[in-house]
């Protein structure tokens, strides 16, 4: 039920961003000047392509894929390679601190943005995916970060201390203008690594501890203890 529900705001929000607005008008109005140019029998076999294509992404597993887990009270649900999963997130919360309607996901107590995953049994996996994740975000200026290992029904190799060992190993090659420093309490950056059986993920987020570590129920509750103000 959560994640369903899920689905359809992580849909709503994908056709209601500006970019995907843009996008879409650029196309139509790309598609209009190339229609001028082209024969009544091209015009004809676009149209079917683009009815094509239309039906195949009307469902919305097509787009946003739910995967069931054979573990308690875990759910993942995969985004199209378009889509960030931080982005989204974000958004999420903002909606739920601003009281909308239809955000409060009383099935949902936690969510965990993911950028990209490879396997668990393979550290030179998890090295090669530490490093691209990692670098765009940790090459220009020295940060402060915490590294937040999040780990279910997994032990070797990845356990908390390989971890932590393999990302700030990483961390300390990406030094090169100014030195990055570990901060548990004031991190700028916050780096998620969620391991569950063979598969781990990574992503780097900001105001880690300030959303509440993406608790939608601590979120919500925040909310609704929230005073009222008077703004007549």
């Amino acid at each position: 039920m959560g994640l369903k529900y899920f689905i359809q705001i992580a849909e709503e929000f994908d056709t209601n961003t500006p970019d995907n607005q843009m996008n879409t008008a650029q196309e139509s109005s790309e598609e209009e000047e190339e229609e001028e140019e082209e024969d009544i029998e091209s015009m004809v076999a676009k149209e079917l392509d683009q009815l094509k294509s239309l039906n195949s992404n009307k469902s919305l597993a097509n787009r946003f894929n739910w995967k069931k887990m054979d573990c308690e009270c875990l759910g993942f649900i995969q985004f199209p390679r378009k889509h960030d999963p931080i982005t989204f997130s974000n958004h999420l919360i903002e909606q739920i601190q601003l009281g909308k309607i239809g955000y409060g996901l009383r099935h949902i107590q936690r969510i965990t943005p993911v950028s990209a995953t490879c396997t668990s049994t393979s550290i030179p996996a998890f090295k090669e995916l530490v490093t691209k994740i990692l670098g765009p975000i940790f090459g220009d200026r020295g940060l402060k970060y915490r590294i937040e290992p999040i780990i279910r029904c997994h032990d070797q190799p990845l356990n908390r201390t390989e971890v932590i060992n393999i990302i700030g190993k990483a961390v300390d090659e990406f030094n090169v203008l100014s030195k990055h420093k570990v901060n548990l309490d004031q991190p700028e950056i916050v780096v998620l690594v969620s391991v569950y059986k063979y598969v781990v993920g990574i992503s780097c987020v900001e105001h880690y501890d300030q959303r509440r570590k993406f608790n939608l129920q601590i979120i919500a509750e925040i909310r609704e203890k929230a005073p009222v103000v008077d703004t007549t």
